[in-house]
């Protein structure tokens, strides 16, 4: 059976989850290979779910390829609006951020971006 996507409160989530197989809708932006993963692991049949050694060289693949660079435009702008202020800069310097999903690299000239609480990431500069 397909899975059809919901927009809803966490407790009408879980309940849809459970009675109608349904799923949240991963955003546009989710990577194609974290978001098989993610649809993999959702299977309501537990034997077509991936087994743990290959989730695990999933996530390590996943890591090895990186994250995908995105070249901001005004065009694409609107997606990554954040709903609070936030500083950037460009950066003459290569960045690391490790984050808990993982780690994130600038490159030099890259706009470094720096919201609440610390949280930060990078924009690829037009080339």
């Amino acid at each position: 059976m397909p899975v059809r996507h919901i927009e809803a409160q966490p407790f009408q989530a879980t309940l849809a989850v459970l009675m109608e197989d349904v799923r949240p809708k991963i955003p546009d932006f989710v990577p194609r290979n974290p978001r098989r993963l993610i649809e993999a692991c959702w299977q309501k049949d537990t034997k077509s779910r991936p087994m743990f050694p290959d989730i695990i060289k999933w996530v390590k693949d996943i890591d090895e390829e990186g994250i995908p660079r995105l070249n901001l435009t005004m065009e694409n702008a609107k997606l990554y609006r954040k709903k609070t202020l936030v500083y950037a800069f460009k950066s003459k310097d290569r960045f690391v951020f490790y984050k808990t999903w993982g780690k994130s690299t600038s490159m030099p000239n890259d706009y470094v971006i720096i919201g609440p609480g610390g949280d930060a990431y990078t924009c690829a500069a037009d080339r």
